[in-house]
């Protein structure tokens, strides 16, 4: 199967990019995937490391740069340590990728932990995009003003219809939306995604986009979406280190092991480990959600 996925990085992030593209294609050998990698600051030593990364699993690479003055002036709301501007990238996207039809986008801060044949062949032809629920949809729907009822989907992992973007000249509404409600954008590109596309997407099931927070907290959402969890909390499809839950900062994480082991298939090789201080804590949290969230799904 011919899978076309994107990742928009920076030199700060360039490492776990590998990491990440690293397990996308070593769990993923039947397909012929072609990545694209979106930046704006990226060293040629590190464009050269990814290469190499990538040619270990015989895939093709292709370099999109783009001008920082694109990103640049953005609106910067909030505080969130884990999000750097070279995510806004991914708005661009229609009009650097122009001859495909749809892609596959994931944050660099995820590991692809199974085959994503099926996550590819899920039907969006009728819409925007596809993505999983957020952890905390009320108040960003709340603070960005639409109906409840459409939600909030986070923007780490999109299946994305590309041909709808450019049919609806999707660039142009991403800087429209950025003009009007500076004010209300917190979380950078995620809310502009949102905040255009909240009626023009489909929910993926949760396993798409597991959240590391949710070995730590019950999030505010739909119980389908928490019976979710509850399934493949041992086993998701793809793990997102959101936020500062980075496996690289925080000791101790569900599945951190997994990112040090794509890590070490990386010509930067895996990053020093994390103090010891928050193990037992996070521990504890892995414990919690093994005991709750797996035996209620057996109930």
């Amino acid at each position: 199967m011919k899978i076309d996925v994107v990742l928009a990085t920076d030199d700060r992030y360039a490492r776990h990019c590998g990491a990440a593209v690293s397990s996308l294609l070593h769990n993923n050998p039947k397909h012929d995937i072609s990545v694209h990698i979106l930046y704006s600051d990226l060293s040629e030593k590190n464009r050269a490391r990814l290469s190499k990364t990538v040619r270990r699993f015989s895939s093709r690479i292709i370099y999109h740069p783009l001008d920082n003055a694109l990103i640049s002036g953005l609106p910067r709301g909030g505080d969130h340590a884990g999000i750097t501007l070279s995510t806004y990238l991914r708005l661009f996207m229609a009009g650097v990728l122009r001859d495909i039809p749809k892609v596959l986008y994931m944050d660099c801060d995820m590991i692809v932990r199974h085959d994503i044949g099926e996550l590819w062949q899920t039907d969006i032809s009728g819409a925007a995009l596809a993505a999983s629920p957020d952890s905390v949809p009320g108040p960003a729907v709340k603070r960005l003003g639409y109906p409840v009822e459409y939600e909030y989907f986070a923007a780490g992992l999109l299946l994305i219809n590309l041909k709808y973007w450019r049919e609806q000249n999707a660039t142009a509404l991403f800087l429209d939306y950025m003009e009007k409600n500076r004010a209300l954008i917190c979380a950078h590109d995620q809310d502009v995604l949102n905040g255009v596309f909240h009626k023009e997407k489909i929910i993926l099931p949760v396993k798409w986009n597991f959240y590391v927070d949710y070995a730590f907290s019950t999030p505010d959402i739909r119980e389908e979406y928490l019976q979710q969890i509850s399934r493949c909390a041992a086993d998701p499809a793809i793990v997102h280190f959101e936020w500062t839950n980075k496996p690289w900062l925080v000791p101790g994480l569900p599945f951190g092991e997994e990112y040090f082991k794509y890590a070490r298939m990386t010509p930067w090789g895996a990053p020093p480990r994390p103090g010891k201080h928050q193990k037992g804590f996070l521990s504890r949290s892995w414990k919690w959600v093994k005991d709750n969230f797996l035996n209620r799904a057996t109930r």
